[in-house]
């Protein structure tokens, strides 16, 4: 019985996390509220539950929802402080652009981590997708490599 109410509770934050990030959810009412209000030409659904539950699932809501992103890989092909870091990355970043010409530029993400100034590249949802590309950009900037990063949703 347990293990049945556990998974349950896994489908339905599943469940909450995938209309999320379609956007059909509205952030100014609590999701249960939300499921529960009558649409035209819908049914109504009535959610009975325990305030903890409640509670737990408004609050993988509100931590998503400050996330602004799900777990995933970019490339990083710069890394440096100092006087010159912030030209010295600019540089970097045109060099890419003109290795990369059918790159999307808007994956391109300059980062400033004091002291360090970073250039990553890409939004890649599994390291296996990142090591395809690392294998291309590896040749022309040898100092690169694969981070673990907050990266953009998919587009659907």
């Amino acid at each position: 019985m347990r293990r049945i109410f556990l998974f349950f509770i896994v489908i339905q934050i599943y469940n909450i996390d995938v209309v999320i990030a379609q956007g059909s959810y509205n952030k100014d009412i609590p999701f249960f509220e939300y499921i529960q209000q009558k649409k035209i030409q819908t049914g109504q659904i009535n959610i009975y539950q325990s305030e903890s539950i409640k509670s737990l699932v408004n609050k993988f809501v509100y931590i998503h929802k400050k996330q602004r992103g799900i777990k995933g890989y970019r490339i990083q092909i710069f890394s440096a402080s100092g006087q010159q870091a912030r030209n010295e990355a600019k540089i970097k970043r045109s060099e890419f652009v003109s290795t990369y010409p059918d790159f999307d530029y808007r994956l391109i993400y300059p980062l400033y981590q004091p002291p360090f100034f970073k250039i990553r590249v890409g939004d890649y949802r599994t390291k296996e997708e990142a090591l395809k590309f690392y294998k291309q950009v590896v040749k022309q900037f040898p100092n690169s490599y694969i981070v673990k990063a907050i990266i953009n949703y998919p587009k659907l």
